[in-house]
């Protein structure tokens, strides 16, 4: 199912499932209202974490969470910049 997941949209995967599901219904083989599922590990590409990386990473994670607090809050204090 992870191969196909890959190349089927979201939508099409759910039937699928939904499918599955149905079928064991049918055949009692099970009742349908928990589902336990098994994750695996996907090779992906990463950056090698520099100095000026993770710096950068930092800076734009805080910027982020301000933002939010600002949102939430109002603008208080000094602004620098």
């Amino acid at each position: 199912m992870s191969r196909f997941s890959r190349q089927l949209s979201g939508a099409v995967i759910e039937k699928l499932h939904q499918r599955v599901v149905a079928i064991a219904q049918e055949k009692k083989v099970i009742q349908g209202r928990k589902l336990r599922v098994d994750t695996t590990v996907v090779e992906t590409n990463i950056h090698y974490p520099t100095d000026s990386t993770l710096i950068g990473d930092g800076v734009r994670v805080l910027t982020r969470v301000m933002k939010k607090v600002i949102a939430v809050a109002g603008k208080v204090g000094l602004h620098v910049g």
